[in-house]
């Protein structure tokens, strides 16, 4: 098997290492390669996949002041949500979305500055808090339900 390979690698190497092709040019290095390249392709997984659009009623935000969170509607549709975080507050703060089953987290929002998350919402209950210690003590924590209709509640 070794001696099959070795000669079908050895051939593969002499056709490409020189004399004339077929179209009469010569193995120069400098000749362009007569075989065509393949398509570049990047797939992209689970966790790098760019996420579907959110349609512009699932955009919501979440905003920080006096050490208390509000949200612009208690109640979500399911699927694919914008959650803007806006901190008016002097701290730096970092919020979490919790729904038992999945969890995100904003990087850490200073002062005056917004961050963006885009989740896929379950059916379910979310916990939306500060991760900064001390900081839920002191009330900043919220709950919202993401359902299916939203208008029915």
């Amino acid at each position: 098997m070794k001696k099959v390979l070795l000669l079908v690698w050895a051939g593969a190497l002499a056709a490409c290492a020189g004399g004339d092709d077929a179209a009469g040019r010569s193995g120069n290095e400098n000749d362009q390669a007569t075989m065509p390249t393949p398509p570049t392709r990047v797939l992209a997984s689970p966790d790098t996949a760019t996420p579907p659009p959110v349609p512009p009623s699932q955009a919501v935000w979440v905003r920080v002041k006096e050490d208390t969170l509000a949200i612009s509607n208690s109640y979500l549709r399911t699927g694919m949500v914008k959650i803007a975080v806006l901190n008016e507050d002097r701290e730096v703060h970092t919020i979490e979305i919790n729904s038992g089953r999945a969890r995100w987290r904003t990087i850490p929002v200073q002062s005056g500055r917004e961050a963006v998350l885009t989740v896929r919402l379950d059916p379910t209950e979310h916990e939306v808090f500060c991760v900064q210690p001390g900081h839920r003590e002191k009330g900043e924590y919220l709950k919202f339900k993401a359902v299916v209709d939203p208008e029915a509640q």
